[in-house]
């Protein structure tokens, strides 16, 4: 957990990786303004059980893991393979190699410009994505991501200080979501979160990030605060007041209509906020 000390700079890294970030995600308008509503089956109550801790390890990478095994190249796996081993050395020709050979390739990337920031003061972002449930959606944010950590690094990083991403894969899912937080929160290194990618899974988290003073950002949940939360809340996209707002103002002065009827899932916050 970080201390309140560093908490101005977390917010410059966390704004300037995000204008990035929402360059790689945003690239269907209404895919970003509906995701919440097209995944609220997943992470709900009642999900995944607690994971074990060998379990939860497996959903958290800075390279030293491969989370994403669709396309990977055998140099990736080599590369991937001497981080865990502690050769980061021999580990970077490796994944300039998969590189070369899939540049579209995010998580190889990330691990390169982890591998090669060996030895220099570094900030921790930890970028969640839900890599087994969505992979499409994760390799967006995930490029994002990446473009953001190496745009960052070569200006020298932030206060002399270079930008590292440890990936998380949450699922989409509350339970596990919930686990994931308390292990970020424990992790010192760890001076901020992008993520997450439902409103549950949000919503799960979001008062543990708050009570720890770990800074979290949402790149897509646009549901509306609770009124009684006392925790400030970040997001990319504008909430859903924006959007009902703009809606009654098209239905009563381009189409002159002064009565609509509103069909909504009342198991879903997030749609609630719509609806409200």
């Amino acid at each position: 957990m970080s201390t309140q000390s560093e908490t101005p700079t977390l917010l410059a890294t966390l704004l300037l990786a995000l204008t990035l970030l929402m360059g790689g995600v945003w690239w269907s308008a209404e895919r970003l303004q509906m995701s919440h509503l097209l995944s609220i089956g997943s992470g709900l109550p009642g999900g995944a059980p607690p994971l074990s801790s060998a379990a939860l390890q497996e959903r958290l990478s800075d390279g030293h893991r491969l989370l994403i095994e669709t396309g990977a190249t055998p140099e990736k796996y080599a590369g991937v393979q001497a981080i865990a081993e502690g050769n980061i050395n021999a580990a970077i020709p490796y994944l300039e190699t998969a590189i070369a050979t899939n540049p579209n390739d995010p998580e190889a990337l990330i691990y390169l410009n982890n591998a090669r920031l060996q030895g220099r003061p570094t900030y921790t972002l930890a970028v969640i994505a839900p890599i087994r449930t969505d992979l499409d959606r994760a390799l967006e944010i995930l490029r994002g991501a990446a473009q953001a950590q190496q745009e960052v690094n070569q200006r020298d990083g932030i206060n002399g200080r270079s930008l590292r991403i440890l990936l998380v894969d949450d699922g989409e899912d509350e339970a596990i979501a919930t686990q994931l937080a308390d292990h970020l929160i424990r992790d010192p290194a760890v001076l901020g979160v992008v993520g997450h990618t439902t409103h549950a899974a949000t919503k799960a988290a979001r008062d543990r990030y708050g009570a720890a003073g770990l800074v979290a950002i949402s790149p897509f949940d646009s549901a509306l605060a609770p009124s009684h939360s006392n925790h400030p809340r970040f997001r990319t996209i504008p909430s859903d007041f924006v959007t009902a707002r703009a809606l009654a103002y098209h239905l009563l002065n381009r189409l002159h209509q002064s009565i609509a009827v509103v069909f909504y899932a009342d198991n879903s916050d997030a749609i609630r906020s719509l609806r409200d």
